[in-house]
């Protein structure tokens, strides 16, 4: 196994810190799908019912989002949402896509966003204001955890993620606006889980300098109570765990 050394450590620090994305744009994201979530949880949503999970995942949910190179590039947010109350067998992804579609352009409105909501293969791209520099995937999808085991399980791989599987849509594929149990299948929050278990010692100790810096404001907190989000952004962790996970 490969040693990161402490000049290495530095190294790797200095060019994270010359490519990380200010935590405004942090918060920033993390309002935007906490409003979307809000959104489809109001009385009149039409998905209300169904149980709606808005998580981010992607680049920022794991910290390894960098700065565009110039203004007129934009934040990629990655989002899914999940109607945890349905399953495969209960309507198409094309019914499932359309579901989601609906909900987001009243969002639009409602939020006197100018610009139109482009359907794109798999999500939902939601775009702000030029000045905001940044846009929303929504990936539509639902539960799959039952059947990702199953799968896993066949091929006696190992099924420590399975039950954060899910299904998402894609309207290139054959099977789009049938009722199939034959899905594209994903597991973001799996993936995460598995990234942050490889950051090894170095994820620990970037958390420990969270925590000192958070009694040095009075704050009161264990370790555990720091969300591995606040280290990845304010200390660049996954950048300078890169060894951990690659060896």
């Amino acid at each position: 196994m490969a040693i990161l050394t402490d000049q290495a450590e530095q190294y790797i620090e200095a060019l994270a810190t010359e490519l990380e994305i200010p935590a405004s744009r942090y918060q920033q994201a993390e309002t935007s799908y906490n409003s979307i979530g809000e959104w489809l949880h109001r009385a009149e949503s039409s998905v209300r019912d169904y149980a709606p999970d808005v998580f981010v995942q992607g680049s920022f949910r794991l910290g390894t989002a960098i700065k565009p190179q110039s203004a007129s590039e934009e934040y990629d947010i990655d989002c899914a949402c999940s109607l945890t109350a349905l399953s495969k067998s209960d309507l198409s992804q094309a019914n499932l896509k359309a579901l989601i579609g609906d909900e987001i352009k009243l969002y639009r409105k409602s939020k006197g966003i100018t610009k139109k909501v482009h359907e794109s293969r798999r999500c939902w791209r939601l775009e702000y204001a030029d000045g905001a520099q940044f846009h929303v995937d929504i990936v539509p999808c639902v539960p799959n955890a039952f059947d990702q085991r199953m799968l896993l399980e066949s091929q006696n791989l190992d099924t420590a993620f399975a039950d954060t599987a899910v299904a998402i849509t894609d309207n290139e594929v054959a099977e789009y606006t049938f009722i199939t149990s034959d899905w594209p299948r994903s597991n973001p929050r799996g993936y995460a889980q598995w990234f942050e278990s490889r950051m090894g010692d170095v994820f620990f100790r970037q958390r420990e300098r969270v925590l000192k810096e958070m009694r040095a404001q009075g704050i009161t907190a264990s370790v555990e109570d720091i969300p591995p989000t606040a280290c990845e952004h304010r200390y660049n962790v996954p950048l300078c765990c890169l060894s951990a996970i690659v060896t």
